[in-house]
């Protein structure tokens, strides 16, 4: 109140200073009534400053209030409920929920060969969507290898800046996709094609900046995959099982109709088809049922605890299953098909051979491998004597895996 007060007597005017109205000679008042006059300008000053101070602190009040409950709503949207949901869709955002029921060119599968080729179409401007059936991009990359290791080199470097030799270094980039034309402006360039008009800009993710493994984790390139999926802005129709396609007249081009699970449809006069190896690669052998197969065998090195394991195949699957059952198992055996001796990728040049990452199974103290025809192979369950007090199982398991790295695995 004495700091408003003073405020007020600073800002009040005076006998000397005020304004003549008038020259009329009036009598003045006495001096009492003129200093009463003055301390009332005075309180009337100050009492305004205060209403004006608690209208201030009302106000203060109220914004803190508004403030705190936006507050409580941001904390409550992020529950754990919406915050999965949140965390599904910068996962896997919707690119595509805008498109109607056409599209010139229509990929089946959101793998690295789809998305590949819909970077291209992206920034060329294509009339395309990309149709996936799981929820997200690369689900194969969710569950194989089964044993969560790849098989190509994550070359990181060469002994040339990435800046001056870029190209060259994405020749020994065995997992990166290529970038499209308008975002390999360089590293750290900026995009000037469609991508780059809606505002992306910036180089194409490497997957040399997501892992610094030799050979990398499953987890890391399904890492790499979903962001090449961002950077990029894909338009990838999730959940979107095809069941059916048939011929379909569109205009004067003979195109396509394909039906979903759900019973949708989508038309379009271009399909190209990009999907994974889904099926396993089952041998022709009598008793094959009897196994566990490359997709479901348990993966755990507890699971072959002093048993006597069987591998069939001499692929990376194979290797890689019975590297992961030799540090625990009594021994493990591997015969397979041979044509003409073991194939090791560093002789024949061909990925789809033995690798040297799953090439450390090689102890004969504790396991075998031999080349003998399938057709000269048969499995039949061993029912162990009931006296016999050495440890033996009665279950084989199968691994088999994709052709090109044939495989299988019995206990």
């Amino acid at each position: 109140l004495k700091a408003s007060a003073r405020r007020a007597r600073a800002t009040c005017p005076s006998s000397r200073s005020g304004p003549v109205m008038t020259r009329t000679k009036t009598s003045k008042p006495p001096p009492a009534a003129r200093g009463a006059g003055r301390s009332h300008t005075l309180w009337t000053h100050a009492l305004t400053a205060v209403l004006a101070a608690a209208a201030a602190a009302a106000a203060s009040r109220h914004l803190s209030t508004a403030a705190l409950a936006s507050t409580h709503r941001l904390a409550a949207s992020r529950s754990p409920v919406n915050e999965s949901e949140r965390l599904q869709t910068e996962d896997a955002p919707r690119y595509a929920e805008h498109l109607g029921s056409y599209s010139e060119y229509i990929i089946i599968g959101a793998g690295p060969g789809g998305m590949q080729l819909g970077a291209f179409m992206e920034d060329g401007g294509v009339d395309y969507r990309i149709v996936e059936r799981g929820s997200r991009v690369g689900t194969f990359w969710e569950t194989y290898p089964r044993h969560d290791q790849l098989i190509s080199l994550n070359k990181r470097y060469t002994s040339r800046p990435r800046e001056e030799f870029d190209e060259f270094n994405l020749r020994h980039d065995w997992n990166s996709l290529l970038p499209a034309a308008a975002a390999a402006a360089g590293v750290g360039g900026r995009s000037t094609g469609a991508r780059g008009a809606r505002g992306g800009g910036g180089a194409s993710p490497r997957f040399t900046d997501f892992s610094s493994r030799m050979f990398p984790a499953r987890e890391e390139y399904l890492a790499y995959l979903r962001a090449y999926h961002r950077f990029h802005r894909l338009k990838v129709q999730f959940e979107w099982e095809v069941a059916r396609v048939s011929r379909r007249r569109i205009g004067d081009h003979e195109g396509f109709a394909l039906q979903s699970s759900a019973g949708r449809f989508l038309t379009c006069k271009y399909l190209i088809v990009a999907t994974a190896l889904g099926r396993p690669y089952v041998p022709d052998m009598e008793g094959i049922e009897l196994a566990d197969g490359y997709e479901s065998v348990d993966v755990r090195e507890e699971a072959y605890k002093d048993q006597r394991v069987l591998v069939l195949g001499l692929g990376n699957a194979a290797f890689e299953a019975a590297g992961r059952a030799q540090a625990t198992a009594g021994y493990v055996h591997m015969i397979g098909r041979s044509h003409g001796g073991l194939k090791q990728s560093y002789f024949t040049h061909y990925v789809g051979d033995l690798r040297a990452v799953n090439n450390g199974f090689s102890s004969p103290e504790t396991a075998s491998a031999l080349p003998i025809p399938a057709r000269d192979i048969h499995i039949c369950r061993r029912v162990p004597a009931a006296s016999s007090t050495r440890s033996s199982s009665s279950r084989w398991t199968r691994s088999t895996s994709t052709p090109t790295s044939r495989g299988a695995t019995a206990r």
